[in-house]
């Protein structure tokens, strides 16, 4: 079976954006991958935006069978209710097991390709059951700091595979993203530079537990400023 995993994509929502526009953009991406990464052979669900609602959720029930729970979900385009915090993102989850997926072809081809459609400021492949682990230690430095440390402003954790725009990089480390390629190739798996950002494979064997959790004190030490900023994950 694998690791339970998920390919988490997100994008800063904006005000006079089509959430429509956007929706149809990604799903016809989405449409040429297989399950459980793409709706390849089915038909993509539309979006309902709702003026009333704050957020447009969309169910993707294909990829959400044998208890996986795949959707993608968009905030009300309002200037009295988006802020500069992930919490208004446009989000893509993809719940998949490790070992139902062709690791090479998530990492070289599918996760690019979503960066690109839904025009994204960071995507994350990473462990279920490590990101839950770290949530309380993200909440109260949030809370402490005043920061979206695992959000716009900060990466708390480095997984298996991540992409990080030029904006975040700035904001993460104080580095643009060529100077964090620079540090990190030839310490992670790759290191190179994708849609003016970073785009970093640590483990393509998409790792669990404690395996997954060894990815962050390798490649932590090599952008020292967000240590300094805002601590540093537990190993537990």
């Amino acid at each position: 079976m694998g690791e339970r995993y998920e390919l988490i994509l997100r994008h800063r929502a904006a005000v006079g954006e089509s959430i429509r526009d956007r929706h149809r953009r990604f799903t016809e991406v989405l449409s040429r991958f297989e399950p459980p990464l793409g709706y390849k052979g089915h038909d993509a669900p539309d979006v309902e935006v709702s003026e009333t609602e704050l957020v447009s959720v969309v169910p993707l029930r294909v990829l959400s069978k044998k208890g996986r729970r795949s959707y993608i979900t968009y905030p009300l385009r309002s200037e009295t209710y988006l802020r500069d915090n992930a919490q208004y993102d446009d989000i893509v989850v993809l719940e998949f097991d490790s070992g139902s997926v062709d690791a090479r072809a998530l990492l070289d081809t599918v996760v690019p390709a979503y960066v690109d459609a839904f025009d994204c400021y960071r995507a994350q492949v990473l462990d279920i059951d490590v990101a839950m682990a770290d949530w309380d230690r993200v909440v109260a430095l949030c809370n402490t700091t005043g920061k979206d440390v695992d959000g716009r402003d900060g990466v708390f954790r480095f997984h298996a595979a991540q992409f990080l725009d030029r904006e975040l990089c700035r904001r993460a480390f104080g580095l643009a993203p060529e100077k964090i390629v620079k540090r990190l190739d030839g310490n992670v798996e790759r290191a190179s530079l994708c849609r003016d950002g970073a785009y970093l494979i640590c483990d393509s064997s998409l790792p669990g537990g404690d395996a997954c959790r060894a990815i962050e004190p390798k490649v932590r030490p090599l952008l020292r400023t967000f240590l300094r900023r805002f601590g540093k994950p537990t190993t537990a």
